[in-house]
Parts: C-alpha cells; structure tokens; sequence
C-alpha cells in the first residue's frame, strides 16, 4: 500500500471522530508571523495540523497532548536541521496554543507528509499514537487503527 493510501487512511480515520466538526468552506485566513516564526511554522503545520485535529478530537485539546506536539515537532525541526532549543519549544507551544486547523488543512496537510516519504508518515503514526494515550483517555480501537497504519509504513520503509 503506497504512502498516500495510508495517509487517506489517516484522515479519513480523523474525519471519522465524533467530535469533529464539518468542513468549513476554504480555510481561515492565514495570520501573518515573524519571519524566524513564519520558518518554523512553514517546516511543522503539515505535521501539527492532523495532531492538533486529533487532539481535539475528544472535545478536548489538554496540555499533556499539546506538549506531545510539540516535542513531534521539535524532532521535525530537528530532522529539518534546525538547531531546536527553548525558543523554537516556545514558539511551537505558541503556535500549537494558537493554531485552529480545520478538517479541510487536513488532506492537503497529510499530502505534504506523504511526499517527505515513508518515515515522516510513521513518525507522524506514531506521535498520533502518543497523542491519543496522551490525556490518559484511550480508546483501544483508535490506538489499533493508529498501530496498523504504522505497522504499514514500516513495512514500505522497508
């Protein structure tokens, strides 16, 4: 199964949570950010947007899944070869506090994803994973759809 197919998965997997609201027409105007701010967010919303979702998913977006995001995002910065400190951590806590994706960023967010190849999409699977267990309300068959796209992608990283 090739990377775009399991990362259709994972949004429809996202679309499908009973607390998420429907699509909205078109996104919401993008605010404008500090350069220095505007770099981060450009390397890390394709990877916060589908967490961000999810963790909202419960109706809820707490403090523990935000910190989840964050450090995902911080080893993003990091793969990117951004040297990732406290003020990145800042700024990716801000934008993760901020930030209200919808479920129309999501596809297009998943894409971008996709084309940064096999490990990228399960280091994606597997903060989602960190995202669900994060507040301590688990649902098995989230986290059993969530480990299945995973073990996929490992398979096709080979």
């Amino acid at each position: 199964m090739a990377i775009d197919q399991l990362m259709q998965r994972f949004a429809a997997f996202v679309h499908a949570q009973p607390k998420m609201a429907a699509p909205q027409a078109g996104d919401p105007p993008a605010p404008s950010y500090p350069p220095d701010v505007a770099r981060i967010r450009e390397i890390c919303a394709h990877h916060m947007t589908p967490l961000l979702l999810l963790s909202r998913a419960d109706g809820d977006k707490s403090a523990i899944e935000q910190a989840t995001i964050v450090d995902h995002c911080m080893s993003v910065l990091k793969r990117a070869g951004i040297a990732a400190g406290p003020a990145e951590r800042e700024t990716l806590a801000s934008l993760a506090t901020e930030s209200q994706p919808t479920l129309m960023q999501l596809d297009p967010a998943l894409k971008k994803v996709a084309a940064e190849g096999a490990d990228s999409a399960h280091r994606l699977m597997a903060a989602a994973i960190l995202v669900l267990e994060a507040d301590g309300k688990r649902d098995p068959n989230e986290v059993d759809v969530l480990n299945a796209l995973s073990e996929e992608l490992a398979r096709l990283k080979g």
